[in-house]
């Protein structure tokens, strides 16, 4: 999905050069995700429908490892994004920030990535919804998108 030595700037600096992502769904499997997720540190996850559209999120928390119940996790600096793949032109990115911290993040070790019933990834769909505990979302205004992905990417991000 994305190219080795790609720059994005969407917040947080990351570079993205040859091999450095800790999973990819298209090399790695769909099924596969949670085990090279969990116990991760601060993490950017890219996510790209059937089409040209790249849905993100960013969390500094990382995935927390399974503590045998479902929980919320507490951080005001996590976001989610989307944007269109290969166009440099940032007019039409949309980016939503947390707007209740205490909810930023839902560990499910039965899901893949939730960010506030707002981004989430479950058995093979991802799901958008435009209410959720992210400010405007990624999606169009009362709408909510369900969809298997081409491919998800995990990157660490590291300072």
């Amino acid at each position: 999905m994305l190219e080795a030595e790609s720059k994005y700037d969407i917040g947080i600096a990351v570079e993205i050069s040859q091999g450095a992502r800790d999973h990819s769904c298209s090399r790695d499997g769909i099924n596969t995700f949670n085990n090279y997720c969990y116990g991760q540190a601060k993490y950017l996850v890219l996510v790209q429908d059937q089409s040209s559209k790249i849905y993100g999120g960013y969390s500094p928390i990382g995935f927390q490892p399974y503590g045998g119940s479902c929980q919320w996790h507490n951080t005001s600096d996590s976001f989610i994004f989307s944007c269109e793949e290969n166009k440099g032109d940032i007019k039409n990115m949309r980016i939503s920030r947390v707007i209740n911290p205490s909810y930023a993040i839902y560990e499910n070790y039965n899901q893949g990535f939730d960010f506030g019933n707002t981004f989430s990834f479950y058995g093979q769909n991802v799901s958008l919804q435009y209410q959720g505990f992210y400010d405007t979302n990624v999606v169009n205004s009362g709408t909510s998108i369900n969809f298997v992905p081409k491919e998800i990417e995990l990157f660490n991000v590291v300072p």
